[in-house]
């Protein structure tokens, strides 16, 4: 499962740097700026739901002890809807700041760090009876 959310993590930088590269190095009105800010958004949308989305529900329902079980589900659900309405808000003022592609810069940087906090902190339940993980 960890392996999933990794290599999700991973994929998103790629195609949030797919799409940065494109915004800043292709010029404006040419097919394949479109086509590869299109193409990066895809990648990324596929790999965040391969991925480090699918692990917030199915991982949480598994790591915590059989008696808080769904408390904890529900906390890791609920922090990420804090993160995703957070985003929601700021990450407009955020891009007036600093600007499109460094806001994508940041963000390949994010989802990277995801990656490599996942890899060190990893739970592995596979093969785990639910009372032993």
């Amino acid at each position: 499962m960890c392996k999933s959310s990794i290599v999700g993590f991973i994929g998103c930088g790629l195609g949030l740097g797919i799409a940065s590269l494109a915004a800043e190095t292709i010029p404006e009105g040419h097919q394949l700026k479109v086509f590869l800010i299109f193409g990066g958004f895809i990648i990324f949308n596929f790999m965040t739901n391969l991925g480090p989305n699918a692990m917030t529900y199915v991982l949480a329902g598994e790591i915590f002890p059989v008696q808080i079980r769904g408390l904890g589900a529900g906390f890791a659900a609920s922090f990420a809807k804090v993160g995703a309405v957070t985003t929601a808000f700021f990450f407009p003022i955020l891009r007036e700041q600093i600007g499109t592609s460094n806001l994508l810069h940041g963000l390949v940087i994010t989802s990277l760090f995801g990656a490599l906090v996942t890899f060190i902190f990893r739970i592995e339940p596979n093969g785990k009876s639910l009372e032993n993980v």
